[in-house]
C-alpha cells in the first residue's frame, strides 16, 4: 500500500509558518535595546499572546503528529496536509523557543537598559541615580560599562572611592558579599514592586572578582 498522499498539502507552510513566527518573535528581543518597551501594556499583553502561540504551536505539533504515527502504523495513507502542519508547526515551535531563550540572555545576563550609558562616578553618587520611579534609573543604564569596563582589577577601596560607601542593608547577608549597591526598581518584571541591587564580591587579594544583579 502507497504510505504517501497523492495530494500535494499546503507546501506554503513550511516556511511561511515558521518564518511569521520569526518575525513575530522579533519583539521579544527589543528590550534589550529599549527598555521602556518591556514596562508597557503592549509587551505585557504581547507575551500572554506568545506564550498562546507556543502553546498552539506545540498541541498541532503533537496532534498532528499522533496522527501521522497512528496512520503509518496502520499503514493507511498518510496525509500530505497532515504531515505539513506537524513540521511547520514543529519547526515554528522550536523558532519560538530559540528566540525566547535568546531574549532571557541578551545582552551579557544584564537586565534591559543596563548598557545606555558609560560609567560617570559622580552621577553614580549621586543621590537620585537609583530613582525607584524611573523605568530605568541613571546607575541602572551604566551598570554594563561598569561591571565589565570599571570594576575589573580595581580594590576594594578604589571602589568604595568610585561608588560610595557600601548601602547598609540586612538584605542577602547570607551571601556574603563585600559591597552592596541599590541600583533602582526590579526590571524584567511588570509587576515593579522590589528593589534592584548590585552585590560585589572581591577576592582574597580584596581586589573585584565578581557581581550580581539580585531582587529583594
Amino acid at each position: 500500500m502507497n504510505l504517501t498522499s497523492s495530494r500535494i498539502g499546503p507546501r506554503w507552510l513550511l516556511w511561511g509558518l515558521p518564518v511569521a513566527t520569526l518575525v513575530y518573535s522579533v519583539v521579544l528581543i527589543l528590550p534589550r535595546w529599549a527598555p521602556s518597551i518591556s514596562f508597557s501594556f503592549f509587551y505585557a499583553f504581547y507575551l500572554l499572546s506568545y506564550a498562546v502561540l507556543l502553546a498552539f504551536l506545540a498541541a498541532c505539533a503533537a496532534i498532528s503528529g499522533i496522527v501521522v504515527l497512528w496512520q503509518l502504523k496502520t499503514r493507511s495513507v498518510v496525509s500530505g496536509r497532515v504531515k505539513h502542519v506537524f513540521l511547520a508547526s514543529a519547526i515554528a515551535a522550536t523558532c519560538c523557543s530559540g528566540i525566547f531563550a535568546l531574549a532571557l540572555y541578551l545582552p551579557h545576563g544584564l537586565p534591559p537598559g543596563s548598557w545606555m550609558s558609560e560609567f560617570d562616578a559622580v552621577m553614580w553618587r549621586d543621590a537620585a541615580s537609583a530613582d525607584f520611579g524611573k523605568s530605568v534609573s541613571i546607575r541602572q543604564k551604566m551598570l554594563g560599562d561598569l561591571v565589565s569596563n570599571v570594576l575589573p582589577g580595581k580594590s576594594q577601596d578604589e571602589i568604595i572611592d568610585l561608588l560610595g560607601p557600601s548601602f547598609k542593608t540586612s538584605y542577602f547577608a547570607s551571601l556574603e558579599y563585600d559591597l552592596i549597591y541599590p541600583t533602582g526598581a526590579q526590571r524584567d518584571s511588570y509587576f515593579r514592586i522590589d528593589s534592584e541591587w548590585l552585590l560585589i564580591w572581591c577576592d582574597h587579594t580584596g581586589r573585584f572578582e565578581r557581581f550580581a544583579i539580585v531582587s529583594d
